[in-house]
């Protein structure tokens, strides 16, 4: 708790530092715009309630030593930005702390998701070295070609994510022809026991490029990591909007010598991932995201049935027995094999976003929906998202998990989810 007391401590001040400033006191404005050190961040209060599901599988997996139809969780996130530029020297920090109760005991994460310095001693030229998120790819809920983050929370796609410590050379140079901009990023990622270690096979170096096009107002990336922590794979990706309210964009990615684990074997082979989307905006700010994945490694639907049919049976036997050894087993299989966001083959995801409807003024709603196209199970958000005041927002979702019985969305813990969350940005 400590450490929280602490964080908290340092976004008070930072909160209180925001509104000082904001006073009315005489100052040179050429000044203040100069100035090197700049600050953001939020503070969110979060609570949950989730409709349990007790004859779903990953409800056996997660409740059957505490049965319960309710779950409740309440969290109080913290995240604070810090960047100081000079010259060409620029430090950036990014720290989130979260306090959480799910009805049992409190929790407490600290995170340091980003800490880098970059010097960019020519126009052309820019080094840095740190923990960064890189946000390669185009796409808004998938990623095909992000080697080197982490998978977005497709809840929110748009959330923060954790970086990974890295060293990056940009070279970039501009022309006036069809080809207006060419950059190339080189990143040199280690792996260790004290670093990095989530990232793959410790004691490793992997090294990964990325050369930027903007050809013909078309951006264009290509993209390879050689990866021993890893796998080796190569993508390209592109984005080009086709009026000033349409946008188009796609990713292709290979991996070398994907391994795929199931419950009796793993397989190692070649996987192919491929993503395309659109964005359009109409005239009554209304705003839609379409993107269709496809992963050829991912579970089959026979694979996935007798994934639900393990827990399920092992759920049986430990209400015969009392014993819980295929439960764990079950779990196992799961962390290993089909804990990805998304573990099979096919999906398409769509968001629908309307600003202010009805003439409801600072108000803005959205519909999500997720579909598996394999077994063809889905969920369904509503999200309601008005501006109380200046900074401060409140956000109400309402989730379901639709499908026939052994298919993806219909196994989930929870058959519909309530949200509240409450932010205050700075």
């Amino acid at each position: 708790m400590k450490i929280f007391h602490s964080a908290l401590m340092i976004f008070l001040i930072l909160i209180y530092l925001s509104g000082f400033s904001q006073e009315d006191y005489s100052f040179d404005p050429e000044e203040y715009e100069k100035s090197a050190l700049s600050y953001g961040g939020f503070i969110e209060m979060n609570s949950s309630l989730s409709f349990l599901a007790k004859d779903h599988a990953f409800y056996f997996l997660n409740y059957y030593q505490d049965k319960k139809s309710i779950a409740i969780n309440n969290s109080f996130t913290a995240q604070a930005d810090l960047q100081y530029s000079v010259d060409f020297f620029n430090a950036y920090l990014k720290v989130n702390t979260e306090l959480s109760y799910d009805g049992g005991e409190w929790k407490e994460k600290l995170n340091l998701y980003n800490a880098r310095i970059s010097l960019s001693p020519f126009d052309f030229l820019t080094f840095k070295a740190g923990k960064d998120t890189l946000k390669w790819g185009k796409g808004y809920a998938f990623n095909p070609v992000a080697f080197l983050d982490r998978p977005k929370n497709l809840d929110d796609p748009e959330a923060a994510l954790e970086g990974f410590t890295v060293f990056i050379t940009d070279l970039t140079f501009t022309f006036d022809k069809d080809l207006k901009v060419f950059s190339l990023t080189s990143v040199l990622l280690p792996v260790y026991e004290s670093l990095n270690s989530d990232f793959g096979k410790e004691d490793n170096w992997n090294f990964a490029f990325k050369a930027y096009f903007l050809l013909l107002d078309t951006d264009i990336d290509l993209i390879a990591l050689i990866s021993p922590s890893r796998t080796n794979r190569f993508g390209i990706d592109f984005s080009r909007n086709l009026g000033s309210n349409f946008e188009i964009h796609g990713e292709a990615a290979y991996i070398f010598d994907s391994p795929k684990k199931t419950i009796l074997s793993t397989e190692i082979s070649d996987e192919f991932q491929i993503l395309g989307g659109i964005r359009y905006v109409t005239e009554f700010d209304l705003t839609l995201f379409f993107e269709y994945y496809h992963n050829s490694n991912g579970m089959t639907q026979r694979e996935m049935e007798a994934f639900y049919s393990l827990v399920h049976t092992g759920y049986s036997n430990y209400l015969a027995s009392n014993l819980d050894a295929l439960l764990i087993q079950a779990d196992t299989v799961f962390k290993n094999s089909f804990a990805r966001p998304n573990p099979m083959k096919d999906y398409f995801y769509l968001k629908i976003s309307q600003k202010e409807p009805f003439n409801i003024l600072y108000l803005t709603s959205s519909l999500t929906s997720i579909l598996n196209i394999q077994d063809k199970s889905f969920t369904l958000s509503l999200d309601l998202l008005y501006i109380l005041f200046t900074n401060f927002e409140l956000n109400l979702r309402g989730s379901g998990f639709y499908g026939t019985k052994s298919s993806e969305f219909a196994e989930k813990t929870s058959f519909y989810k309530m949200e509240g969350r409450v932010l205050y940005y700075f």
